[in-house]
């Protein structure tokens, strides 16, 4: 959050294009990804060892790698975080997302059985973050997940479906 702060900071006269309009959420196919890990690996020469970037976190040269790569995004129109396995954690990030006034989107990932890995169902996810920050995710994705480990959980005509707007 530091990080984020200071390039806020930095980039207050920064406007972004679509925070207010979001395209993903038109009936239309919308697809994205911002790559952390490939950039810095592929892109920028990065060692990380195990492809995990918190790793950075730990020096100030990492740090300041991390806030160049952000810095691309300081007219961000949304946040994604991605493979969130309970509600309590997509609660706190949405939390930070609503305080810095940036529309985020909440991709849970489940198991085998179509529950969370902290056995919620995704139904139960859902109205847990939904009730607790008042809807504040934009919409709802299920993300490093097979298909048919969420098949059943999704086939019912439930007015909560209509908040997931992508699978990835």
């Amino acid at each position: 959050m530091r990080i984020l702060n200071d390039i806020n900071q930095s980039n207050e006269q920064d406007k972004s294009r679509y925070r207010n309009n979001l395209p993903q959420l038109c009936d239309e196919i919308f697809i994205t990804d911002g790559g952390l890990e490939t950039t810095l690996i592929f892109h920028q020469d990065t060692d990380l060892p195990y492809f995990a970037a918190f790793d950075l976190l730990r020096e100030q040269r990492g740090i300041d790698i991390l806030k160049g790569y952000y810095h691309q995004y300081t007219a961000t129109d949304i946040i994604t975080a991605l493979t969130l396995t309970y509600s309590d954690e997509a609660t706190g990030i949405t939390q930070a997302a609503q305080a810095a006034g940036i529309p985020i989107a909440v991709p849970f990932t489940v198991a085998t059985d179509g529950h969370l890995p902290s056995g919620e169902s995704i139904f139960e996810a859902i109205n847990t973050v939904d009730t607790v920050t008042n809807n504040g995710p934009a919409y709802y994705m299920i993300n490093c997940a097979h298909p048919s480990n969420f098949k059943e959980a999704l086939a019912t005509n439930a007015t909560w479906l209509k908040r997931i707007r992508g699978i990835r």
